[in-house]
Order: C-alpha cells, then sequence, then structure tokens
C-alpha cells in the first residue's frame, strides 16, 4: 500500500504560557582576519577552586563561531583584573583591538559568587561594558555563556546567542538488531548534556515550546509515531495524537498555545 503525505495543518489547543524570544545560532563559514581579542584569566579572588574556567569558556565561544582570534595567555605582557590596571599601549604592542579582563569571588561558607567583568575596546581607549553578575558555583558556565553575549554584541551588532541550549537525538546499538534512543538537551556547545528520555523505540523531530519549559517530539512506542510533549523540568510527559497512520513533525505555534504537524491519509 502506497501511503500519501500531506500537511494538514493541524492545529491543537493546549494550555497558554508565557512567550520569550527564541534564540538560534548558525556558523556558516570563518572569517579571513579574525578580530584580535585578548581575554585575561580572572583573577580568584577568594582562593578557592572553581570547576570551570569563565575566561576559558569566553575564549571557546567566541573562537568557535569564528570572528575572532584570542591571544595566547603566554604572550600577556600582563594580566590586569581591574580596569585601573589596564595599560591600552601593552595591547597595542601585542596588536589586540579589544580587551577582556574580570574577577571572581565566593564567599567562605558559600555557594554564590561574584564575577566582574570589564571590555574595552584598545584602539579607542574606552571601557565598552562592565557589570557584576552574581550566581552560584554551578553556574559560572552561565556566567561565562553571558558575557560572551555581551562581548559578541559590543563588537558585532549583533546579540550573541551563547546562552542557547539544543534537543538532538542520540542513537546507540543495545545489542544484536537493538538500538537505545535518548532524547538529550546540552549547551549550544554540547556541553552538560542531560538526558530527558531514553527509549528502545525511535524518537524524533524534538520541537522546544516557545517558552523553553516543554519539548514535542515524535516516539514510536505505540509501535506507530506519535506526538508526545514533556516539561524539560519534571519529566511528566503526555501523548497527545492518535491519528491513524504518520503523526509527525510538531511545531509550536509562536504563543506556545497550538501545535502543527504532519499526518498521512
Amino acid at each position: 500500500m502506497k501511503i500519501r503525505t500531506s500537511l494538514l495543518g493541524a492545529l491543537i489547543c493546549l494550555c497558554s504560557w508565557p512567550v520569550n524570544a527564541e534564540l538560534s545560532i548558525q556558523i556558516t563559514q570563518g572569517v579571513d582576519n579574525p578580530i584580535p581579542i585578548a581575554v585575561v584569566p580572572f583573577s580568584n579572588e577568594s582562593g578557592g577552586f572553581f570547576s570551570e574556567d569563565v575566561s576559558q569558556i569566553v575564549i571557546n565561544d567566541l573562537e568557535q563561531v569564528g570572528e575572532f582570534r584570542a591571544l595566547s595567555r603566554a604572550n600577556m605582557l600582563s594580566m590586569p583584573s581591574g580596569e585601573q590596571e589596564v595599560f591600552y599601549r601593552d595591547w597595542r604592542i601585542l596588536a589586540q583591538d579589544y580587551l577582556l579582563i574580570g574577577k571572581i569571588n565566593q564567599q567562605a561558607g558559600s555557594q554564590l559568587v561574584q564575577v566582574q567583568y570589564e571590555f574595552f575596546d584598545i584602539n579607542r581607549e574606552m571601557k565598552l561594558a562592565g557589570e557584576v553578575l552574581t550566581g552560584s558555583v554551578t553556574q559560572l558556565r552561565d556566567i561565562g555563556h553571558t558575557i560572551s553575549n555581551v562581548v559578541f554584541e559590543q563588537v558585532t551588532g549583533i546579540p550573541g546567542a551563547f546562552t542557547s541550549e539544543i534537543l538532538y537525538i542520540v542513537s546507540e546499538s543495545a545489542g544484536p538488531e537493538t538500538s537505545l534512543f535518548r532524547l538529550e538537551k546540552a549547551d549550544y556547545d554540547g556541553a552538560r548534556p542531560q538526558t530527558l528520555l531514553e527509549s528502545g523505540e525511535p524518537i524524533m523531530s524534538p520541537s522546544w515550546s516557545p517558552d523553553g519549559q516543554d519539548v514535542a517530539y515524535v516516539s514510536f512506542e505505540t509501535d506507530l509515531p506519535r506526538i508526545y510533549i514533556q516539561n524539560i523540568a519534571t519529566g511528566q510527559r503526555r501523548q497527545i495524537t492518535n491519528y491513524p497512520n504518520i503523526n509527525s513533525s510538531p511545531v509550536w505555534s509562536p504563543d506556545g498555545t497550538m501545535l502543527a504537524m504532519v499526518l498521512s491519509k
């Protein structure tokens, strides 16, 4: 039997959620002359150990998009952590256009950290941005991505997307003619992967809700492709379609109240 697939424009009304802007990042190519930037290791004011290197996270973010080239730490003439320690001529000698410095402070007995950063334009000898970000030690990677967003927008005029997350499917062999499928989310760079669903049947077409709290996807756990919605924080999930034949490709409406899909007949 030949199945014809067509878009039926099926819309399912859902409960209402607040809407946030959706971020996406697309890397098509690098540039011939990447922008030189010096990212100085952030000073550890409290002397404790941190599992994340905030300055290295920023370097990785900026170099990953192909528009920046970070100065090697071994070539730096100084390691300033505050504006009063910045000498623009040192960085001009090293042919740097921009400079990022910072410091991290954690109070004794507390999981809270304060990350202060300052961003400078070397050629114009001026500070472009600077603030103090507060979070837990487990949020240092998030803080690094947030700083990367600021730097990227200050230089290019385009909002950064380094705080974005991605959804993807992992398929692994679990034995002869057997596969294990996982729906995972992670930072845009693949760090901090988290398994949302594990199944012995295929999972397809994950789609974020506009508020980022839920994900819609296709699962074959009932032998036929059916669409499910799962809350990311709680893991609670529910099947929302049971139409004949194929139910696939869920896409949220911009306000998150409806879901479009592809059905076959």
